[in-house]
């Protein structure tokens, strides 16, 4: 038998990874992505940015924990991030995957911490990266 053969007993390891086809590229204080189901795009903004910066990660509860710590985020701030992550798991832009081996997680010195103090969390929605935003176009968050 090969020493590294899968036997089945291993336990899978799930992780949170961006889906391929959403095309995540992270621009000064926002991030801009492929909203994959459609094909539209969509600008994310706003303190959720710093949390989606340490992807790839294992367990979500960990990660938004020490995102929280690291850029000095309260209770509210967390609440809205928490539905726009949502938001983009159903849009099917994050996936929850389960690897047979250990995940290779995003290094800390790429994790981005805004410069300015957003405190909700916004994904604007609009047909390509050309089109320009009206007020319909934005799911506001928070108070």
């Amino acid at each position: 038998m090969f020493p590294y053969a899968y036997t089945g007993s291993e336990t899978k390891i799930m992780a949170y990874v961006w889906n391929p086809n959403s095309l995540p590229q992270f621009e000064s204080e926002s991030l801009i992505l492929r909203i994959p189901a459609s094909g539209l795009f969509a600008r994310v903004s706003g303190p959720i940015v710093e949390l989606l910066s340490q992807l790839p990660f294992a367990n979500v509860d960990v990660s938004a924990t020490e995102w929280q710590e690291r850029c000095c985020r309260e209770h509210a701030e967390a609440q809205s991030a928490s539905i726009i992550w949502h938001e983009l798991i159903d849009l099917g832009a994050i996936r929850e995957v389960h690897f047979d081996h250990p995940l290779n997680e995003a290094p800390e010195e790429e994790w981005i911490q805004l410069a300015s103090s957003p405190r909700h969390s916004r994904i604007h929605r609009f047909m390509d990266a050309q089109d320009f935003l009206t007020d319909d176009d934005m799911a506001h968050v928070g108070a």
